[in-house]
């Protein structure tokens, strides 16, 4: 008889407790010896309580955890994003796809091109206590990443435009974009701390996704049907430290 199993993380951001119960459902799925029991998020970091619900039902997978025994329940399967193309394999993903269509989504991106250019969260401005562990920042690029990848993209996709992600504020990136030539900025369209559901749905239904070292756009990416997925060299946690193997990368647009 097949054991119930859960994932119950309590104070991640939507992006990390996600990819943590993609995590979860993929062993369940693979291995029949576990019965997935879907425990939903309680408690959102950043986010206020009254979107508990709203994102909830944004992922579509229904809640079944009412009068079950729970046999084992971790905050973390940890296999599953150091192995990622043995448990988020197309017949894993097309389950989760599945119930993520089964609720309301805003509209698909404008853009060809998605990237999301991670700030909040691990911002420079200290604001809990995790926040003063120095390793944390190692995740955030810096603007002169992006100002020299940016056209590089651009020029290779002529005909295509770009949708920005991010927390950060317009100020912060003047620096990036200074020397871009008006033709360029044209085809460029920030998006500063955007509902979270409309930056994530961006990101799914984009031609092409550039990852930050992010459990948001890693969650996306395994989520989008779009295929051209770019990974981002660099320090990450656990969760997103492994490209799925046909994903492309970043270091294409680093030369």
């Amino acid at each position: 008889m097949a054991r119930n199993y859960t994932l119950a993380s309590v104070n991640d951001g939507f992006g990390s407790q996600y990819l943590k119960r993609m995590g979860g459902f993929a062993l369940c799925a693979i291995d029949r010896r576990y019965n997935y029991v879907h425990t939903p998020i309680r408690h959102l970091d950043r986010l206020p309580q009254e979107w508990v619900p709203i994102l909830n039902d944004f992922i579509g997978i229904p809640d079944n955890n009412h009068g079950k025994k729970i046999h084992i329940r971790q905050a973390i399967y940890r296999n599953a994003h150091k192995f990622p193309d043995k448990f988020f394999n197309e017949t894993v993903m097309g389950m989760l796809r599945k119930y993520y269509w089964t609720t309301g989504k805003p509209e698909d991106c404008k853009t060809e091109i998605c990237i999301h250019i991670r700030r909040g969260d691990l911002h420079h401005k200290h604001k809990r206590r995790r926040d003063l562990m120095a390793w944390a920042h190692n995740r955030l690029s810096p603007n002169v990443y992006y100002k020299e990848a940016i056209p590089k993209i651009l020029k290779d996709f002529p005909n295509e435009s770009i949708t920005i992600h991010t927390d950060g504020k317009p100020e912060e990136f003047e620096e990036a974009t200074t020397d871009w030539e008006q033709s360029l900025k044209d085809r460029v369209f920030w998006c500063y701390s955007a509902d979270v559901r409309r930056a994530f749905h961006d990101m799914v239904s984009c031609k092409r996704l550039f990852l930050a070292r992010s459990s948001l756009s890693f969650a996306a990416g395994l989520l989008n049907v779009g295929k051209e997925i770019y990974f981002q060299n660099g320090p990450a946690n656990q969760q997103t430290g492994t490209p799925l193997s046909f994903w492309k990368n970043w270091s294409i647009y680093e030369e």
